[in-house]
């Protein structure tokens, strides 16, 4: 049971940020985990090393020991590799998951201001229409007073002229 350990992926460990969302992880406390497992990783793989290099010759105590370090090594760095890859996932989902949200909230908040905007249209359309009607009748209210106050003129002028008439006579 080999394991090989690319060193780009530890230095990517190393090196991985993450974007600072409104929610999530603390980015200072997520790169220093993600460091932590990158140089468990490397002292593992550096302790594999030096057990693989151990000279092979009669099986005496301490290479059997060598070998048993060496396989506990391996399965810790597979067993961290995991745990690794399985952090990745669960941020990788609360990201997407915390992005989604955001792009639901503000697709909500863009529809709410379409339909304010289109009832403020609405409005404005129907004021457009009402004031002409308005400025009709209000000019039939003023040709009718203009009529009245006319009949009311012709029907003193008629008074005025009797009186008048009649006076000089």
């Amino acid at each position: 049971m080999g394991v090989e350990i690319d060193p780009q992926l530890v230095e990517s460990l190393k090196e991985k940020r993450f974007p600072t969302l409104k929610r999530g992880c603390d980015p200072k406390q997520v790169d220093a985990f993600l460091v932590a497992i990158a140089s468990s990783i490397e002292n593992l793989a550096a302790n594999l090393e030096e057990a693989k290099a151990a000279p092979s010759g009669p099986a005496d105590a301490g290479s059997t020991r060598l070998a048993r370090i060496g396989d506990v090594t391996e399965r810790e760095v597979e067993k961290m590799l995991m745990e690794v890859k399985s952090e990745a996932v669960a941020i990788r989902s609360e990201a997407e998951s915390e992005a989604n949200r955001i792009k639901n909230e503000a697709r909500d908040e863009a529809r709410v201001a379409v339909d304010e905007v289109q009832a403020f249209l609405d409005q404005v359309d129907e004021d457009t229409r009402r004031i002409p009607e308005e400025a009709e009748e209000r000019r039939r209210q003023m040709i009718e007073e203009i009529r009245t106050m006319q009949e009311r003129l012709l029907g003193v002028a008629q008074a005025l002229d009797s009186v008048l008439e009649s006076k000089g006579t």
